[in-house]
């Protein structure tokens, strides 16, 4: 009497599943033997919240927090370009002054950021008495 040995195999994502049959020349089939192997280390489980995400699903998200800092960067460049084309941009090179380290120590922490003017426009802006330059509604619309 002949033997036909089968062997079936389910193969997911995260487990494979085995099973060996033996069929006789009969037609009879005999389940000799199955099993299942869970790859544990296919999900990953968060400390705080204990929710399992899978890599892709963490791989996903990164890429998209990825994409979508890089289409923020791409409108601000845009919007610069644009600015700076209707000549609304004002010049950095009058707005900042450059400190040396020496003075960058004598003066107070909150003088040491270089963006003063910017919050000087934005105060300006809620006054309606002052009058804001072409340059300084182009820094406004610049920042956030």
């Amino acid at each position: 009497m002949r033997f036909k040995y089968i062997i079936g195999l389910d193969i997911g994502t995260n487990s494979l599943g085995w099973c060996l049959l033996k069929e006789s020349e009969g037609g009879t089939i005999e389940l000799i033997k199955s099993g299942v192997h869970i790859f544990p280390i296919g999900t990953i489980v968060d400390d705080v919240s204990n929710k399992e995400k899978t890599k892709n699903e963490q791989r996903r998200s990164y890429r998209g927090a990825s994409r979508m800092r890089y289409r923020f960067k791409l409108r601000r460049n845009n919007l610069k370009e644009a600015l700076d084309s209707l000549d609304m941009l004002p010049n950095y090179t009058k707005l900042f002054k450059p400190h040396s380290k020496a003075e960058k120590k004598n003066l107070p922490n909150y003088l040491r950021g270089q963006s003063l003017e910017l919050y000087k426009l934005r105060a300006d802006a809620i006054n309606p008495a002052i009058k804001i330059p072409l340059q300084g509604i182009g820094w406004k619309f610049r920042t956030k």
